[in-house]
């Protein structure tokens, strides 16, 4: 059996650890947050490094060209007691889709997912689930594929679910 005996750093050894530790947290601020997150490079590095790419300023181009690009669709689903019905729309990869859905009163089930073009396989990505009689939010697609929702009618009436969806795709293509 090994015993090892650690004795405790002084005051002296415990201070020039915590100094140098700061000195490199400061570096790796000065050097790889400040660019990458922030476009701000005062020691150059980040240029260097390609940092600057990752900067904010992609989502602010998002956010433009969803205004300007973008296209506003409606769509209404009547879905009988016990039925289900899925809705995608076919979008390239990161794309912004602003969506908005309600029911005419009673909550239903709903699964929103997208699965990547081309793929056999049976993958998805499931981005929420739960029963709700209306959801807003945003998508930014993470692959090109088909995104959307199914949404099952768990009730014993007929429910009509208003749906409005708009974003910065070149192309909507509604699938039912």
């Amino acid at each position: 059996m090994n015993h090892s005996a650690h004795s405790p750093l002084s005051a002296a050894a415990l201070w020039r650890t915590t100094l140098i530790t700061l000195l490199l947290a400061a570096l790796v601020v000065v050097c790889l947050v400040l660019p990458a997150e922030f476009g701000r490079d005062p020691s150059g590095i980040g240029a260097r490094l390609g940092l600057l790419d990752l900067s904010a300023e992609p989502a602010a181009s998002a956010q433009e060209n969803v205004a300007a690009n973008d296209q506003q669709r409606h769509f209404s689903i009547t879905l009988g007691p016990g039925m289900g019905q899925e809705f995608k729309v076919v979008m390239p990869a990161n794309a912004l889709m602003e969506f908005e859905w309600h029911t005419d009163g009673a909550p239903i089930y709903f699964d929103q997912h997208g699965d990547p073009l081309g793929d056999s396989s049976g993958y998805f990505m499931s981005y929420s689930e739960s029963s709700a009689s209306s959801v807003k939010g945003r998508l930014l697609t993470v692959f090109a594929g088909n995104h959307g929702w199914y949404w099952e009618n768990r009730s014993g009436n007929p429910v009509t679910i208003s749906l409005s969806i708009g974003g910065d795709f070149p192309l909507m293509e509604a699938k039912h």
